[in-house]
């Protein structure tokens, strides 16, 4: 579904598990604005018309190991596809955001959806800057695809040239490929071991040298009362 003006694609997306609704394959909401585009902890997202790709997928996993791997494959998936645009150095600052040379390019928003208890997928947000956007609406220098590519696509060409294989990778899904996916991960990786870090969880703030991603891709962060496990958060200084 493409719409011009919407205020969060997620929540129209979400409605793709309202009962009665169901289907069995992903559900694709693109819309050229957003009014009130969303990042983590409520942040808002800047979605300026023809600005990016502001799109979210309704996507149905019943699996539980399977939707754990989903803060894994997007991230991975979107940072393949950019280099096969010819985005080079794109890398993933933990646990969801695109950067080039320390510059936002995007940002991914995962939210796992459940009825009566069990899980029924997950909705995920993707945000992706076409154009740089200006001061204020991102938390550092922006970064967009028409400054890093001497011919850049269409703005629709490089929404299916993103979402497209996202789509592919969804149909995939298998929490058996996990290992690789972390693998994949580590690579892409703007850490690196020894970084300090100071991670948000919550409420508390968690400060420490990073020590890489574990076999369950968690962060791990050594600090004064050891090794720490992150499965979720958000990092506040690099």
């Amino acid at each position: 579904m493409v719409v011009r003006a919407i205020d969060s694609t997620n929540e129209l997306a979400r409605s793709a598990f309202e009962p009665g609704r169901e289907r069995r394959q992903p559900r694709v909401v693109i819309a050229w604005e957003q009014t009130r585009g969303r990042g983590r902890r409520g942040n808002s997202w800047r979605s300026p018309a023809g600005g990016g790709i502001y799109a979210s997928l309704a996507a149905p996993v019943a699996d539980r190991a399977a939707l754990e791997c989903l803060p894994l494959l997007v991230p991975v998936s979107l940072c393949h596809s950019l280099a096969a645009l010819g985005v080079r150095g794109c890398g993933l600052k933990w646990p969801n955001d695109l950067l080039v040379d320390g510059r936002k390019l995007g940002g991914i928003l995962v939210e796992a959806v459940s009825r009566g208890g069990a899980p029924a997928g997950a909705v995920i947000g993707v945000g992706v800057n076409y154009r740089r956007l200006g001061p204020g609406g991102l938390d550092r220098p922006g970064a967009g695809v028409c400054d890093l590519l001497e011919a850049p696509p269409s703005l629709a060409s490089f929404a299916l040239r993103l979402v497209g294989p996202l789509l592919e990778e969804l149909a995939r899904l298998d929490a058996q490929h996990t290992e690789a996916l972390i693998d994949s991960y580590r690579t892409l990786s703007v850490h690196r071991p020894g970084d300090r870090l100071i991670c948000r969880i919550a409420e508390e703030t968690v400060e420490g040298d990073f020590t890489g991603f574990d076999d369950s891709g968690f962060l791990c962060l050594r600090g004064a009362a050891g090794e720490r496990r992150i499965s979720t958060g958000e990092i506040v200084e690099h």
